[in-house]
């Protein structure tokens, strides 16, 4: 019996060690002799993937474009001496976003356009 909650607080106490490394390297403002690159880039990996998945209506501009963008700077500043394969990932990342950036702005200014057409006749 001893052994299972031992087991179970060794576990828990991994997990909750694991999640505070998680959120340190998401801290603004975070020393370059710090930043875990690899992590930070799988993280701005997954966060582009997340607002890509958002829903084409959401403007840009939003408080998670900018913290993304502002993400994305930091991870550049810290890990700009990284591997090259750290550095070819980072730049990837960033022109993904740039095209994803685009791509929002052209369609808010088709969907403006095409609401202000609203009332033509056939």
């Amino acid at each position: 019996m001893w052994i299972r909650i031992l087991g179970a607080v060794v576990l828990i106490a991994f997990a909750l060690w694991g999640v505070g490394m998680g959120l340190r390297q998401q801290i603004p403002g975070l020393p370059d002799d710090q930043a875990d690159c690899p992590y930070r880039v799988e993280l701005m990996r997954e966060r582009l993937l997340a607002l890509m998945d958002r829903s084409p209506r959401t403007a840009t501009g939003s408080e998670a474009d900018e913290d993304f963008a502002n993400l994305l700077r930091e991870t550049h500043e810290a890990c700009g001496d990284a591997s090259p394969e750290t550095a070819h990932k980072l730049e990837r990342i960033a022109h993904h976003a740039a095209r994803e950036r685009e791509r929002r702005r052209q369609s808010a200014a088709a969907r403006e356009e095409l609401s202000a057409l609203e009332g033509f006749s056939r």
